[in-house]
């Protein structure tokens, strides 16, 4: 009888992501406001803790719990699945939606755009 174990979607993440054969242990979890920017420009929040993570991208808003992973930390649902690694980050949704090459923004790329910000 064959196990379901997702390690096909994963491996494909990690493709994408230009993670395969990173070996960094997980990093502790954050409970602020973070922002990825990914190959091509477009960008996600994200904020995570200790046992979740929301990510806000192309006007849906993805709760994501934590998961068991060997490659940093994992986070998934039915819906969407986000693996980050360090200052990296890969995050795929049921809706063919696939950032790849994401990194973690520092100083100016935390501001929102304008017009985006809420009040």
């Amino acid at each position: 009888m064959r196990r379901k174990n997702g390690c096909g979607r994963r491996a494909g993440l990690l493709a994408i992501a230009g993670l395969a054969g990173c070996t960094s242990a997980p990093s502790e979890a954050r409970n602020s406001l973070e922002r990825f920017v990914c190959a091509g420009g477009e960008s996600f929040a994200l904020h995570r803790d200790a046992r979740a993570a929301t990510v806000e991208f192309g006007g849906s808003v993805y709760h994501l719990p934590k998961k068991p992973g060997s490659l940093g930390e994992r986070y998934a649902d039915r819906r969407a699945t986000l693996i980050i690694d360090d200052r990296f980050a890969a995050f795929v949704t049921d809706e063919q939606t696939s950032l790849r090459d994401c990194r973690l923004a520092t100083g100016l790329a935390l501001v929102p755009p304008a017009g985006t910000a809420k009040e």
